[in-house]
């Protein structure tokens, strides 16, 4: 299974795999801005809807349904500050530019060091690196093999909110 993971990530050793690198890592980027945004312009029109009513609410008041009126405003002040909150955390999800280059230059030294890391001595450090790598191996002992999901990025799957795989099957060999 090490050597299958070494093998999927050599692809981006190259000058070619570089660029691919690249690539693939803008993608996830500019997919998560993209989502971000989104995300963001439904949080604020919605926000613009409730400040709408409140202010609807407020000119419509009377003393018969004022009661009714302070009560409504307060549910829908209440629903203001949960989007408000939402809104704050996808703002602060957003990947800067700089971060974007920050988790390239990590990735590539994580990379470079993969297969130290995969056959180090330590227990830990190889537990650590596989965790990072792999998303789950399902084994079919039947046919002998193991369907082993590699993450496309070793590192940003969690960060970006996606975690992009694939799967690479991998012949398990027995040592009676």
């Amino acid at each position: 299974m090490i050597d299958a993971v070494i093998e999927y990530y050599e692809r981006y050793r190259t000058e070619e795999g570089q660029a691919l690198l690249a690539v693939v890592l803008d993608d996830a980027v500019d997919s998560d801005h993209e989502r971000l945004a989104e995300e963001k312009r439904t949080l604020r029109t919605q926000l613009g809807k409730l400040e709408r009513t409140i202010t609807n609410l407020l000119d419509n008041i009377t003393a018969v349904n004022r009661q009714l009126v302070d009560a409504r405003i307060v549910e829908l002040q209440r629903e203001q500050g949960q989007l408000q909150e939402r809104l704050d955390a996808v703002e602060h999800r957003a990947i800067s530019h700089r971060q974007a280059q920050d988790a390239k230059e990590e990735l590539r030294s994580f990379l470079d060091g993969l297969n130290s890391g995969l056959r180090s001595e330590a227990l830990d450090t190889r537990q650590a690196t596989i965790r990072r790598c792999i998303k789950q191996v399902v084994i079919d002992h039947a046919d002998h093999e193991a369907k082993v999901s590699i993450r496309q990025l070793p590192i940003l799957g969690v960060t970006l909110g996606r975690d992009v795989t694939e799967q690479v099957n991998v012949r398990i060999i027995s040592r009676r």
